[in-house]
């Protein structure tokens, strides 16, 4: 029976805003590892598994009303929550950004059963010269279009998300 890799240090950054939705959680250490993205104040912890960040990115525009800081959309319970990383150093806000994408892509989202890992990713190349939009017209066009869902009741997931908050 394989064991499970321990969790590995990418990135270590002090001097971290922590802010969920709109509350600012103050100053700690962020820890970006191969599993998940820690952050500490004292006692502390919030923790956010990779495959619960549903996207990242950097956030530099001083009209969203927030420092500059990676953004991230965390699925929770079916919920998605705004969660942001604002570094007291805007420089590191690149660097930040690998880090997060290098956790992003140990983690892949698994497979579901009609999705072909192949569809998911193209290289530049394919890209460049167009096979991959090709490919995504060509399965455009071979899929039934499925009748407009109840846009007052949408469908929602029943996962759980994984921002675990320890005080």
């Amino acid at each position: 029976m394989a064991t499970a890799e321990p969790p590995r240090t990418l990135f270590m950054l002090e001097g971290v805003t922590l802010l969920v939705e709109s509350e600012n959680k103050g100053d700690g250490l962020l820890t970006v590892t191969n599993k998940e993205v820690v952050w500490t104040k004292g006692e502390e912890r919030s923790a956010l598994d990779f495959h619960h960040i549903s996207l990242h990115a950097i956030s530099r525009d001083p009209a969203t009303g927030f420092p500059p800081c990676i953004y991230c959309q965390v699925d929770q319970g079916g919920e998605s929550k705004e969660v942001r990383f604002a570094p007291n150093d805007p420089g590191m806000l690149d660097d930040l950004f690998n880090h997060f994408s290098q956790g992003a892509e140990m983690n892949p989202d698994p497979i579901s059963e009609d999705e072909d890992e192949s569809d998911a990713y193209f290289n530049m190349a394919e890209v460049s010269d167009g096979a991959a939009l090709a490919h995504v017209q060509e399965r455009m066009a071979n899929c039934a279009l499925a009748p407009e869902q109840d846009q007052d009741h949408p469908e929602e997931g029943d996962e759980d998300g994984d921002l675990e908050e320890d005080n």
